[in-house]
């Protein structure tokens, strides 16, 4: 709180980097030709000599960069008749942070020829907020 009816406030954050697996999801055959989709967390690299080989990670072995968050507002009160006012301001993500939270990461899908597949929400650009507020 503020002389001439202003108030103040903010908020800082830092968030830690969410884990995420590496995964590859695969169709095969079992001993007795039932058909079977298996999950495994790793992802398929091939060696020099042109074969593919299987190299293993723990689940969640990976984790998504951390950030700073930065939130601010602005209230003027006043009195409008009989009438009280406010007017405020508000500004989230002050420091216009692009952050991609990663949930899982498919580097290697058959259907899809090989393409990227990443599972992922994206949080991004700065939002203002302007109000008047009465209350009678």
């Amino acid at each position: 709180f503020l002389p001439g009816d202003w108030q103040l406030g903010g908020v800082l954050s830092w968030q830690s980097g969410l884990p995420y697996s590496l995964v590859n999801n695969f169709f095969s055959l079992d001993d007795f030709s039932y058909p079977q989709n298996r999950r495994l967390f790793g992802q398929v690299t091939q060696t020099t000599l042109g074969s593919d080989t299987f190299k293993g990670e723990r689940r969640n072995s990976r984790r998504n960069d951390a950030y700073y968050n930065i939130n601010l507002e602005a209230q003027k009160a006043f009195v409008l008749g009989h009438v009280n006012s406010k007017l405020y301001m508000s500004v989230d993500n002050l420091l216009n942070t692009d952050v991609l939270r990663i949930t899982t990461y498919e580097p290697f899908q058959a259907d899809r020829g090989g393409g990227l597949q990443v599972n992922s929400t994206r949080a991004f650009g700065r939002r203002w907020q302007i109000g008047f507020q009465f209350e009678f």
